[in-house]
């Protein structure tokens, strides 16, 4: 009976654990959420925030994770008013180890400008998953360039289902204990 018990809280333990490490497939960004914070970056002393949408597949605003490829329209806030008087150039990446290169990964480019109001949006397809940057370069009056780094996936990949795969090892596991020890009749 004591056995019975203990791999009972074994699997409850597990089932929660599961339930816990189940990743989001995409990741919501709204004004009540925590991850807001990782939708923002620093450019020197100031402040630039991003938010990204899928229109075709929902009404979500997303920050660091697109669930799946196609349309993406990324905004961009340029929160500290004084970037507004900034010339700022856009550059999404697909992401890599070769700094050098940036032509051969370069996915979307937007010219240095000003922008006034504050906002900018770029609207792209992305076609393939995969990991992508989004550079926010300032260009000061001194011509010194200050660079944010948005970093963000498109679809889904490989290891956003690891937590998934470890839970239900964990599970299946679980069960087969259970079963084994379940199936041994007590001998007397």
């Amino acid at each position: 009976m004591e056995i019975k018990h203990s791999l009972a809280r074994m699997i409850a333990s597990a089932l929660i654990l599961a339930a816990f490490a189940a990743p989001a497939r995409a990741v919501s960004m709204d004004k009540t959420s925590s991850m807001k914070d990782s939708c923002e970056a620093a450019l020197g002393a100031d402040i630039v925030q991003m938010a990204g949408y899928l229109p075709d597949v929902s009404r979500e605003k997303y920050c660091d994770a697109f669930p799946s490829s196609g349309r993406i329209i990324l905004s961009f806030d340029l929160a500290t008013p004084r970037l507004r008087e900034l010339p700022i150039e856009v550059r999404i990446l697909r992401a890599g180890d070769d700094a050098s290169d940036l032509s051969s990964r370069t996915v979307a480019h937007i010219e240095p400008r000003t922008y006034p109001r504050g906002a900018l949006t770029l609207e792209r397809e992305f076609s393939e998953d995969g990991a992508y940057v989004a550079l926010i370069t300032a260009i000061e009056p001194t011509g010194e360039r200050k660079t944010a780094r948005f970093a963000f996936t498109v679809g889904s990949t490989l290891w956003s289902y690891a937590p998934v795969a470890l839970g239900a090892m964990l599970i299946f596991g679980a069960l087969y204990v259970y079963w084994r020890h379940s199936s041994k009749k007590p001998s007397h």
